[in-house]
């Protein structure tokens, strides 16, 4: 099971092991706004008019996190279909899940025990056919849940 870190670094997040995986680029410190770019992709990630985040290809949707607001779980959906995967939090399990249809593991994200200020985490791809997207867009999931926890804690 392949293992990478994600660390933020003002407003740039770097999915790596010993090469970088990908980038989640934020236009602001909100850390919803962003463009995700790996070896051979390029989106962008931002709110739609139903406020589920809109995963663009030259400003085509070609993904959407279509939020479940009572369970903080997004089911990944394309063509208005779902794919299949979801991201997701388990009961007394630490991090952010993608998961497939049976609710198997395929990518687990956590802050790392280092981690005070949120800007460093952990990364396990547990299947192993998982793609850079899938672990990226779990990661961008991930921070953008965090960052909105942190925020309501603040109020």
């Amino acid at each position: 099971m392949p293992h990478f870190k994600a660390i933020i670094e003002d407003n740039t997040c770097k999915i790596f092991n010993t090469v970088v995986l990908a980038v989640i680029q934020y236009d602001d410190k909100r850390k919803i706004l962003a463009s995700l770019i790996g070896g051979d992709f390029a989106f962008r990630l931002e709110p739609g008019i139903d406020k589920n985040v809109r995963v663009l290809e030259n400003g085509i949707e070609i993904l959407k996190f279509k939020f479940d607001y009572w369970w903080g779980s997004a089911t990944l959906i394309t063509n208005g279909e779902p794919t299949g995967y979801k991201i997701t939090g388990k009961a007394f399990k630490p991090g952010t899940r993608l998961v497939d249809a049976d609710n198997n593991d395929v990518v687990i994200v956590k802050a790392s025990k280092s981690s005070f200020m949120m800007t460093d985490f952990d990364v396990e791809a547990i299947h192993p056919d998982v793609t850079p997207f899938l672990i990226a867009i779990t990661v961008y999931y991930h921070i953008y849940t965090s960052i909105g926890k942190m925020q309501a804690l603040m109020i």
